[in-house]
């Protein structure tokens, strides 16, 4: 699910696979965290609120990590 987020969102944008990987894994350990501590609340509506809550906290976070990413000059491990 997040790496096809990642393809969708940022299809074109040259930033090296090994990146593009950290992406990928921080996001899907978050996500796999979220679930699992949700689950152990007991699967509440209040942790559904919170959990919409921090997608609003976090809203611009991936773009901001892309951006970072070109700005470090990690060139695309494909790059010529």
């Amino acid at each position: 699910m997040i790496r096809k987020y990642s393809e969708t969102v940022f299809p074109d944008v040259p930033i090296s696979e090994s990146d593009r990987e950290l992406f990928i894994r921080y996001h899907k350990c978050t996500c796999f965290g979220l679930i699992i501590d949700w689950l152990q609340c007991g699967m509440s509506e209040e942790y559904v609120q919170d959990m919409n809550r921090i997608c609003q906290l976090k809203r611009g976070s991936a773009e901001l990590i892309i951006q970072n990413a070109l700005a470090t000059g990690n060139a695309p491990d494909n790059a010529g």
